[in-house]
């Protein structure tokens, strides 16, 4: 299990390269023109710096309102935990849709604080409900102040995706856990050996588990959870305001409401990318959302400054964080399956 999931990394990380690359290369080829080199005279460091103290406040952010969340159902999560968790989970994506990084968080909250497969599963899932959360908040404003980005094909066929992607797991998750005797009797109906079923009971387990957790939250986390939302509110508000000291750094004067809103547009859009890392869509998407606020000559530059900021820095660091994992946890992903398996 451990070889085949590097194995589907590496094969990942090469393609998401290839990709970055040749649309790096392109959006230089297309941008960059005689102003461009004048006009990177007038870049001002000090904004750049703001720019990596804003990513860094992010990713503390985003370490603070896990533990928070993990708090609310076991004991206080360690710091080095949450940053293998969430950059690692970040380098991780370089997988399409995050399969890989589900199983590599399940045994940090295992490792860290002795959580089964179904009470780590209803972390992942209360954490993905608190961002979906903030949607209701954001939402308004983008309408209010930016309607017109919806009539763009490249937006409304992206958010078509999206809604379908998010509603079809959704769906799936709520019918499973309704009823967990009648999921439990839906899948024996394929699974015809011994063995097979065993895997079904210990499916329908770790589903009633995460719900047993889930009501913890509730019971036991009552302030807790407000706190961990208004936190992650400001881990976003961070990563949201990013494109404005960037842009800022390559002497320019945009709206700050208006790169804000462009970057809630392109966070929530590129979430369910299918290429490794959302490359090329990331790039391509980013050229067209952020051009009225970036003259051409600079574009293509403010996209890769724009893109290691936000996704290629947070991919290092969980690189780095994952090869000591493996350097110091000799268990590995596949022992990590195991000890996750007889947890209970």
């Amino acid at each position: 299990m451990q070889k085949l999931d590097m194995r589907l990394v590496r094969r990942m990380l090469r393609i998401f390269l290839i990709i970055t690359v040749a649309s790096i290369t392109l959006l230089l080829l297309f941008t960059v023109t005689k102003d461009t080199l004048p006009s990177l005279t007038k870049i001002n460091p000090f904004y750049l710096l703001l720019a990596l103290i804003t990513i860094l406040f992010y990713i503390w952010f985003e370490t603070l309102w896990l533990r928070i969340l993990v708090w609310s159902v076991s004991g206080w999560m360690s710091l080095t935990g949450a940053m293998e968790f969430i950059l690692g989970g970040s380098f991780l994506t370089l997988v399409p849709f995050g399969v890989a990084g589900v199983p590599l968080q399940m045994y940090i909250l295992h490792r860290e604080n002795g959580l089964s497969i179904g009470e780590s599963g209803s972390v992942l899932l209360m954490r993905s409900l608190l961002l979906t959360l903030i949607l209701p908040v954001v939402l308004p404003i983008v309408y209010i102040y930016y309607s017109t980005i919806f009539q763009q094909g490249f937006v409304l066929n992206i958010s078509r995706y999206l809604l379908v992607a998010v509603g079809l797991g959704i769906l799936i998750l709520v019918l499973g856990s309704l009823n967990t005797d009648r999921t439990r009797g839906f899948l024996y109906r394929f699974a015809k050996s011994k063995k097979a079923r065993g895997i079904v009971d210990r499916v329908t387990k770790e589903i009633f588990n995460m719900k047993s957790t889930l009501r913890q939250f509730f019971v036991r986390g009552k302030w807790k959870l407000p706190l961990a939302f208004l936190v992650a509110c400001v881990s976003r508000a961070c990563f949201f305001f990013l494109p404005y000291p960037i842009l800022r750094g390559i002497g320019l004067s945009p709206p700050v409401l208006q790169t804000m809103i462009t970057q809630i547009i392109l966070s929530y859009l590129l979430l369910f990318a299918p290429t490794p890392g959302a490359s090329g869509i990331a790039e391509g998407g980013g050229f067209l959302l952020f051009k009225p606020l970036c003259p051409e000559h600079l574009l293509g530059i403010f996209i890769v400054l724009w893109r290691f900021f936000s996704y290629y820095l947070l991919v290092i660091l969980g690189g780095i964080l994952l090869a000591r994992m493996v350097s110091v946890d000799k268990l590995g992903m596949e022992e990590a399956e195991k000890s996750l398996l007889d947890a209970d």
